[in-house]
């Protein structure tokens, strides 16, 4: 039996699986996250959480938008 003569589902559809997950991954992950960091009624740890995953979007940012030949 050949690998062709399975369903190999396109392109398209792999990158809406993968950013569908991607999405259910977040939101598993904030809303696991966010209780406990706000119960700790320290503003400054959930400053950080914060700025880390601003930090995080800003640095992705930068590198697409700064080198542009590596993608």
């Amino acid at each position: 039996m050949l690998l062709s003569d399975f369903y190999l589902p396109s392109e398209q559809v792999i990158s809406v699986a993968i950013a569908f997950s991607a999405g259910i991954f977040i939101y598993v992950a904030a809303t696991d996250l966010l209780p406990v960091v706000n119960a700790a009624g320290d503003r400054l740890a959930s400053s950080f959480f914060f700025v880390g995953v601003l930090l995080y979007f800003l640095l992705n940012w930068a590198t697409h938008s700064l080198t542009p030949a590596l993608y």
